[in-house]
């Protein structure tokens, strides 16, 4: 609540110096608004995240086992938003953001937040746990940190979508850690929530603000690290058939459509990064869906992946949560949107 109301609080400020500092996103052939908006909103979500988050540490609210990951988190965060705040401002070039990514993530990796054990017996049936060779853990928690953390940049095209889809991710990935006993990761979650709720009231059509890169870049980073730690704890706690199929799963809309965009560029000669609009929500509205309408059915598109991840995990729901999915599938159809 706390985070949610520094966000609502900072927003209308961070709005007057973006227009009095000429820091604002105007208008073109391949954007929806038709006026120019500030777009330095990541400012605001890193205000309200990152003071509280400072306080929580600072009065020893997290447990002593977690402290120094908690403190990786903060830091590594930071280093992130601030390089997309500096694309913000300055513009920078892609290949320099992409390195600073990668450098970034490499850092994560060798102070022991990894992807280093893997699970393919849902496709295996016959193979055990693998424990990775560092060369290869380092190489797939890179990917998948510069992967998540862009998926969630490159689908911030239509207002609210990347704050609501990462809403969304975060309260499955809330439920998850505090059935686990997760409770330091659990404040750090609930922290990022609130700052994306407080955004997405001014981020919704029509947009007051924009989020901008260091907004994605924050909350796209945060989201790839709470993935990497629910994958290591239902690795831990025996749920390891289902673990790498849950991150997928909750995350999907936003890396299925960066994978698509991603590959079909290649497969047509043009370089990955080349900005256009085959990307899911310009698709939708396309073949004739109005702004909110993209919207509405690609947050429940999120909520039904979201509840099929959790139904391979908790089992003795399976049943509710398979009926629920079904429930929200019908409504992302066509006509019931």
């Amino acid at each position: 609540m706390i985070a949610l109301g520094l966000t609502s609080f900072s927003i209308p400020f961070i709005n007057q110096i973006g227009f009095k500092k000429g820091f604002i996103d105007k208008p073109d052939k391949r954007k929806h608004h038709n006026k120019e908006i500030v777009r330095i909103g990541g400012l605001s979500i890193a205000f309200a995240f990152f003071i509280p988050f400072f306080w929580l540490i600072f009065l020893g609210w997290f447990n002593s086992d977690e402290l120094i990951n908690i403190k990786l988190i903060f830091l590594s965060s930071f280093c992130f938003f601030i390089l997309g705040f500096i694309e913000d401002v300055f513009r920078i070039s892609m290949v320099s953001r992409l390195f600073s990514q990668i450098f970034i993530s490499s850092l994560v990796w060798s102070f022991g937040l990894q992807i280093k054990i893997i699970d393919l017996s849902l496709i295996l049936p016959d193979t055990n746990l693998i424990n990775l060779p560092n060369i290869i853990s380092l190489f797939i928690t890179i990917v998948w940190i510069v992967g998540v953390t862009n998926s969630f940049n490159w689908i911030d095209g239509l207002d609210g979508l990347s704050s609501g889809l990462a809403a969304i991710s975060l309260i499955s990935f809330s439920i998850l850690s505090i059935c686990f006993n997760q409770v330091s990761i659990f404040q750090v979650i609930g922290l990022l929530l609130g700052t994306c709720l407080g955004f997405l009231y001014f981020n919704f059509h029509p947009a007051k603000i924009f989020m901008g890169d260091g907004g994605t870049y924050l909350i796209g980073f945060l989201l790839s690290v709470f993935s990497i730690y629910t994958y290591n704890f239902l690795i831990e706690n025996k749920v390891d058939q289902f673990a790498l199929l849950f991150q997928f799963l909750i995350l999907f809309v936003p890396i299925l459509d960066m994978a698509y965009v991603f590959f079909s560029r290649i497969f047509e000669g043009k370089s990955p990064f080349y900005p256009d609009r085959r990307h899911l929500h310009y698709r939708l509205q396309r073949i004739g869906f109005g702004h909110l309408e993209t919207e509405l059915l690609c947050y429940l598109l999120s909520i039904n992946f979201s509840l099929l991840a959790f139904s391979q995990v908790f089992l003795r729901y399976r049943s509710y949560l398979l009926v629920s999915s079904l429930i929200t599938q019908t409504l992302s159809e066509p006509e019931g949107i």
